[in-house]
């Protein structure tokens, strides 16, 4: 996939997927891509506001490639009925690129397998898979870990660290291992735009 001299709009939850893109953006300008990506905030997840930022963003630019990014644990849940909404979306309303289950679990993708077992465990003794934890639950927990395991506080809408090679081959990498049930819908996506960039082995 190639959208060369091209900016892509990504409609993401909050701040943390907008820094997110912003490194993203910085690694493809090392790399001399002529591909950039524009976060444009929903302000949370939920399936109508979701559509409704679409529609507005379409409107507004006819012709740009526009993606959604959202955390899949509210649709997983069905909360407010979302999961049904989203099977029943109109033609209009694309495919949405999931982070199962919510992006803190995609930012464990970008790290060795060792940390992400460690995270995995803690996930399936807290039912995280079946059933993802609320916010509430979930944030104070992985803060900890984060902690613990990476040595650097996490902030809800700061990325933690720098995107470098090593966590760029990571994301790209350790979905494809059958053992890690976590998933990024929207580096799925880019794969082919990255793999034009980086040696995937």
């Amino acid at each position: 996939m190639t959208y060369p001299n091209e900016v892509i709009i990504i409609i993401c939850e909050g701040p943390s997927e907008r820094a997110y893109l912003q490194q993203l953006n910085r690694v493809l300008r090392e790399k001399e891509c002529h591909v950039s990506f524009n976060a444009r905030l929903s302000n949370g997840g939920d399936f109508n506001t979701v559509k409704k930022k679409f529609r507005q963003e379409r409107k507004n630019n006819k012709k740009a490639p526009i993606f959604i990014w959202v955390d899949f644990d509210l649709y997983k849940r069905n909360d407010k009925g979302n999961k049904d909404k989203y099977e029943n979306r109109g033609r209009d309303i694309p495919e949405f690129l999931f982070s199962k289950m919510n992006f803190e679990d995609v930012l464990i993708l970008h790290f060795e397998k060792r940390i992400i077992d460690k995270w995995i465990q803690i996930c399936k003794e807290k039912k995280h898979f079946n059933k993802p934890l609320f916010s509430d639950d979930y944030l104070p927990l992985f803060k900890r870990f984060y902690k613990n395991e990476v040595g650097i506080k996490y902030n809800k809408g700061d990325l933690p660290f720098d995107l470098d090679e090593a966590k760029i081959m990571n994301i790209f990498k350790n979905p494809h291992n059958k053992n890690i049930p976590f998933e990024s819908g929207l580096h799925q996506k880019l794969f082919g735009l990255f793999s034009s960039y980086f040696v995937f082995e």
